[in-house]
């Protein structure tokens, strides 16, 4: 698994592995922080996230990170998954319950309030997708304190490799 901090990725050659999608939303998210750490919600435009909507995911983490519910789910996601897994929480799914990567990566996110880039082995219902990059951007909530998640997910190299 190759983790690392977006925004120690310009100094860094992982940058270069980051798809151009990625990139792009990176650079938008940065340009909101402003001089906070992260934007809050409201500071993002639904017409300037149109070209991602398809592949992002927004996650809300519940009650001092006990789980974490699927708020949004991309067309291009749900395709992926299969199944429709909005409003659902990751512990209701075995390979996205806590203790899992999956659920790590997340929790890491909404505990240090830092993005995360990830390039790891898909593991999901879609068995002809063998790698998913992703992108989790924290984001501010409207609640004091309360941080909501935001996800670009690709999904790379089909087949068998």
């Amino acid at each position: 698994m190759n983790i690392s901090l977006p925004s120690e990725l310009g100094r860094h050659a992982e940058l270069v592995a980051l798809e151009p999608k990625a990139r792009a939303l990176f650079a938008y998210w940065q340009s909101k922080c402003g001089a906070r750490g992260m934007p809050a919600r409201r500071d993002l435009s639904v017409t300037d996230l149109a070209p991602f909507l398809p592949d992002l995911v927004w996650v809300d983490p519940l009650e001092n990170r006990s789980d974490f519910r699927f708020r949004l789910i991309g067309t291009t996601v749900v395709r992926r998954m299969i199944v429709d897994r909005t409003g659902t929480c990751f512990s209701e799914t075995a390979a996205m319950r806590s203790g899992t990567k999956f659920w790590g990566r997340y929790d890491w996110v909404a505990h240090f309030g830092r993005p995360l880039f990830s390039e790891v082995e898909y593991v999901g219902d879609d068995t002809s997708v063998r790698v998913c990059q992703d992108l989790i951007l924290p984001l501010a909530d409207d609640v004091p304190g309360g941080i909501s998640l935001m996800t670009l997910v690709l999904f790379l190299r089909f087949g068998q490799d």
